[in-house]
């Protein structure tokens, strides 16, 4: 199901409290933007320009090691796509954000995020936030990939997104999972007969 602006307006509310006026202004500051599949939205080595809000469809964040492309995260309806650490700093990102389905979006560019922050300082509070929340994040992810077995870390993303394969190539999801997609496949049966 699409995401609308109250989803938006409610994740940025687990950041911090925006009274009505920055609201409107924030919403007046938006700007829609479409990606077919198969699109990247960020390069790796580009600079990030926007703040992204899923609307609707499917993004992959993912790195490069040596010549390989490793997925870091899969985005949906509802959630940020975006490499905040390029976004904040203004600087080549470590990270690459490809759409895996047509993809709509709610963008904010950084010129408009730095007029808002100027303008009230609940925008500074909702930067901290999710900077706090996106290292929580990365560090649960490193902890599961570090203390789990490859069942575990394939039981705890199936429990947490039942529907994954549905969307997401299994070979995305062995890159994110950090095994080969024979690894996968073994899971897979496993889990089927049990």
């Amino acid at each position: 199901m699409p995401a609308t602006l109250d989803d938006l307006k409610d994740l940025i509310g687990r950041y911090v409290t925006v009274p009505p006026e920055p609201w409107r202004r924030f919403v007046a500051l938006l700007q829609e933007r479409e990606y077919p599949r198969h699109r990247h939205l960020l390069r790796l080595g580009h600079v990030s320009g926007e703040l992204a809000f899923i609307q609707q469809g499917l993004v992959r964040r993912y790195v490069r090691d040596g010549t390989r492309e490793v997925n870091t995260g899969f985005l949906r309806e509802g959630s940020f796509a975006n490499a905040f650490t390029s976004f904040t700093r203004q600087q080549p990102s470590a990270v690459a954000l490809q759409a895996l389905e047509d993809t709509r979006l709610f963008t904010l560019s950084y010129e408009a995020m730095q007029t808002l922050s100027r303008e009230h300082p609940c925008w500074q509070q909702f930067a901290l936030g999710a900077a706090a929340c996106k290292l929580e994040q990365q560090a649960e992810r490193e902890a599961v990939l570090l203390t789990c077995t490859a069942a575990e870390r394939y039981r705890r993303l199936t429990e947490a997104w039942p529907a994954i394969e549905l969307r997401v190539p299994l070979y995305h999801i062995a890159s994110y999972l950090g095994i080969a997609p024979e690894t996968l496949s073994r899971l897979r049966r496993q889990r089927a007969v049990s």
